[in-house]
């Protein structure tokens, strides 16, 4: 009966200390579980938002007026990662940059780039915002005509500027100029002289030594025309020298050289810059000031039962014809009846 007893006893203890070796064990897994979801959760917050989202789809339209200011050959020369990979036609190198190059923040010619006209101006920012589409299409139809001459990194960092790119980070910006007071330069010390100098026989005694004055310059005229006037002198290419008595008033010849959306006229003698405006499309299709055939960029089609038309971004000449059917689908414009 006693052992019996004992037996059961001891039975007992046993269960009671494996209950609390397992209870324990229990325990420090759970403890083990809850500190490896803290430590793995806490980055993932962080990461969500440490990046600016920036809106980079076009609609056919706006790609039409982005490819005005698209250079194949420059975008050839930024990227030769893109040339090996799809060769260095300008159709094969566009489909990238609209497919690739708008959300990778690529540039699409050495005269443009997008971040740097963001950077630039405050207005365009508190218009546009972090949609980058609007400022290739603002520069396209506004900027140039508006005169926006910032419009690449090194202009945006000669003026104080500093860009950042399409994850935030710092394309450029400028060298800060240190300036050293007097107060606080430091002494320079000179060695001492190994032997004193020859004695200069070369003057009368009592005269200072003075350097041999420059030879004058022998100016080599260019007819420039002077900045920020229309005028134009004689400048010399060596020295800079202007000759004022022979300054006159620049003469407009009778040609223009002609953009897409800008004409400008020039001295007919001295080749400066003398105007530059936007073209005069109010009857048409063709300038009325320099004759310029509009070379159409076509917005969205508009539909109607029988017909469909487009107009043109640029001179705002729209074009109708009838539709086009094939199976209840007009194969022009799309629009089914």
């Amino acid at each position: 009966m006693f052992i019996e007893a004992y037996q059961y006893f001891h039975c007992e203890k046993e269960k009671i200390f494996m209950r609390k070796r397992f209870l324990t064990l229990l325990f420090a897994l759970l403890m083990c579980i809850s500190m490896t979801i803290t430590v793995y959760a806490a980055p993932q917050t962080d990461q969500s938002h440490s990046q600016t989202q920036f809106t980079t789809n076009a609609t056919p339209a706006e790609l039409s007026i982005i490819k005005t200011l698209f250079y194949a050959q420059d975008y050839a020369e930024l990227y030769p990662d893109v040339v090996e990979a799809y060769g260095n036609e300008e159709a094969a190198l566009w489909n990238h940059f609209v497919n690739h190059g708008l959300s990778e923040g690529r540039s699409l010619s050495k005269n443009f780039h997008v971040f740097a006209y963001r950077a630039a101006y405050a207005d365009l920012q508190e218009a546009f915002g972090n949609n980058l589409i609007a400022y290739y299409i603002h520069y396209a139809t506004h900027g140039m005509q508006e005169n926006r001459s910032i419009t690449t990194v090194d202009q945006a960092v000669k003026a104080g500027l500093t860009v950042t790119g399409l994850r935030g980070q710092i394309i450029a910006k400028p060298i800060p100029v240190i300036t050293i007071s007097e107060e606080d330069q430091t002494p320079e010390f000179s060695p001492e002289p190994s032997a004193a100098p020859a004695e200069n026989t070369d003057y009368e005694e009592g005269t200072p030594s003075e350097p041999a004055p420059e030879p004058p310059c022998t100016h080599q005229d260019d007819v420039k025309q002077i900045e920020n006037t229309l005028t134009h002198a004689p400048v010399c290419s060596s020295c800079g020298y202007i000759d004022e008595t022979q300054k006159e008033a620049c003469t407009a010849g009778d040609s223009y050289e002609v953009t897409k959306t800008t004409h400008e006229q020039k001295c007919q003698k001295c080749n400066g810059i003398m105007t530059t405006e936007s073209h005069n499309f109010s009857y048409g299709s063709v300038c009325l000031i320099c004759n310029y055939d509009c070379t159409h960029i076509w917005g969205e089609w508009s539909h109607g039962s029988t017909e469909h038309s487009h107009r043109c971004l640029l001179c705002k000449w729209s074009e109708y014809d009838p539709h086009s059917w094939e199976n209840g689908i007009c194969t022009i414009c799309g629009y089914g009846s």
